[in-house]
């Protein structure tokens, strides 16, 4: 999963709204727009506003039925999302390691810092 598009997919499940929606998705099956919007107190295009997001991170795939659209959460998307957070969580997502220097020290003073008197410390 490209780098951009984890960021436009955490964007969008950043709001509970469309976690909520996520989670209607989920058992399986395609849900009218109808029907989850039944399921919240907000109008017809805040609505189409949060299924926009959802659709543009990947994370839901949308299809017109009528004057309706007809919503499914795009499993292979969600799938890639939890390899990337498994890899994370093992640490091996990282895009380069950096170089480990066994001299180097953190903390105050170290790598010219300023200590609390405004000395340089090392």
């Amino acid at each position: 999963m490209p780098e951009i598009k984890q960021i436009l997919t955490f964007k969008a499940m950043a709001d509970e709204t469309r976690m909520q929606i996520l989670r209607m998705l989920s058992p399986g099956g395609e849900l009218c727009a109808c029907k989850i919007l039944e399921a919240f107190d907000i109008t017809q295009p805040t609505l189409s506003y949060h299924m926009h997001l959802l659709t543009e991170a990947g994370l839901v795939s949308g299809r017109r039925d009528g004057a309706w659209m007809r919503y499914t959460l795009n499993r292979e998307n969600i799938l890639s999302l939890q390899s990337f957070l498994g890899e994370l969580a093992k640490g091996r997502n990282s895009p380069a390691e950096p170089e480990q220097d066994p001299d180097h020290q953190c903390g105050p003073g170290a790598a010219g810092e300023t200590g609390e008197a405004g000395e340089t410390g090392a």
